[in-house]
């Protein structure tokens, strides 16, 4: 047992030198620290209306005692639109001291956001009105509306914050310099994106193909007929991007017992600070409107005032609004030998707005042999508006102490 005893403790003895001698030989060097961060914020909204409206019930009225009224119309809408409220805040520090070893930092974050707003509405109305041998006031209508709107809005904010302190220094006993294995130094980069991508469509389409004829009525007659088409697209977009990076390095040497150090023998110890920034804005809004009204008046043989209207439109409205914001902020106080310190930001904006509203108006007034005053008016309109608005600011801050 003795034996045995004794074998064992020989083993932990010379495991206990073979390890002391293996930390005596490290020279106290640390090794390196690195610190990565990847965020990445990703929103994807598509949305999709249509309306489709189509009349096709005439309305017919033939030897009636009285007033005799009569309406046809269609009417078809869609509305479509996305909304998104995202934030993204990211920070990163890190402190890193003593020995001669390396402090790398990385910071990556990427917001992005896709937006697809699509409405169309198409309305038809073919429905006529017919009126014969009335006795008394007869009134027509027929008309037919489309309307479509498509709509995006963002508000977005992104705050990406890095900050690093490091500490290094070389230590040297007796007559020990430090080689130029002894490398340290400290690097700092950042990276952010801010993607925004907004894309409206707005189309309406309204056919009115419903005639309203009156024939032998006794009293007043009055028709009318209409076509009516609105489209509106539009994007709005509100985004803020802010940078900031910090670091902050302190190197020395000391030397004991004799030793000296020179510097250009050993590590050229470093700073590198890099910062890249990307604000990019795309806009597209694109409303369509057509109109077209083929529904003829015709009276004749009517005993009483005659009274005809007919009348399209179209109107189109499409519209960006945009204002973005990107503060970058790069500051670094190092008291090392070599320091680097790079910027670069970019801030892209592109908006495209377009409108097209075309009214068409086909429908003849058509009277004769009527006894009574007699009134005809017949018109087409179309209006577009496009317009993109834009307010974007860029602030880039650099600070460097050596």
């Amino acid at each position: 047992m003795q034996r045995i005893l004794a074998v064992l403790a020989g083993c932990v003895l010379a495991l206990a030198v073979g390890v002391g001698s293996a930390f005596a030989g490290s020279g106290g060097s640390l090794p390196g620290l690195t610190q990565d961060q990847s965020a990445t914020n990703t929103i994807d909204q598509s949305a999709t209306a249509q309306a489709g409206s189509l009349n096709l019930a005439p309305n017919i009225a033939v030897l009636n005692g009285g007033n005799t009224e009569q309406s046809s119309g269609s009417a078809a809408g869609a509305v479509a639109g996305n909304a998104n409220g995202s934030s993204q805040s990211n920070d990163q520090s890190q402190q890193a001291g003593g020995g001669s070893g390396s402090a790398d930092q990385g910071q990556s974050a990427s917001n992005s956001v896709d937006q697809d707003a699509s409405a169309k509405a198409v309305s038809v109305n073919a429905s006529p009105n017919v009126a014969v041998l009335n006795f008394g006031k007869t009134d027509q209508s027929s008309g037919s509306v489309a309307g479509a709107a498509a709509g995006n809005s963002n508000v977005s904010s992104q705050s990406n914050d890095q900050s690093q302190q490091a500490s290094t220094g070389h230590g040297s006993k007796g007559d020990r310099c430090p080689s130029k294995s002894d490398e340290q130094g400290s690097a700092q980069d950042q990276s952010a994106s801010n993607s925004i991508d907004q894309d409206a469509r707005a189309k309406a389409v309204s056919v009115n193909a419903s005639p309203n004829v009156a024939v032998g009525n006794f009293g007043k007659t009055e028709q009318s007929s209409g076509s009516f088409a609105g489209a509106a697209a539009g994007n709005r977009n509100w985004s803020d991007q802010s940078n900031t990076q910090s670091e902050t390095v302190s190197s020395h040497d000391t030397t004991d017992g004799g030793g000296s150090y020179d510097k250009k023998d050993g590590k050229d110890e470093g700073t590198t600070q890099d910062q890249s920034a990307s604000n990019s804005i795309d806009q597209d809004a694109r409303a369509k409107a057509w109109s077209l009204n083929a529904s003829p008046n015709v009276a004749f043989l009517n005993f009483g005032k005659t009274e005809q209207s007919s009348g399209s439109s179209a109107g189109a409205w499409a519209s960006n609004r945009n204002g973005s914001d990107q503060s970058n902020v790069q500051s670094q106080d190092g008291h090392s030998y070599d320091s680097t310190q790079t910027q670069c930001a970019s801030n892209s904006i592109d908006q495209d707005a377009n409108a097209k509203a075309e009214s068409f108006n086909l429908s003849p007034n058509v009277a004769f042999l009527n006894f009574g005053k007699t009134e005809q008016s017949s018109s087409s309109e179309a209006g577009a508006v496009a317009g993109n608005w834009s307010h974007s600011g860029q602030s880039n801050t650099q600070s460097q102490t050596t």
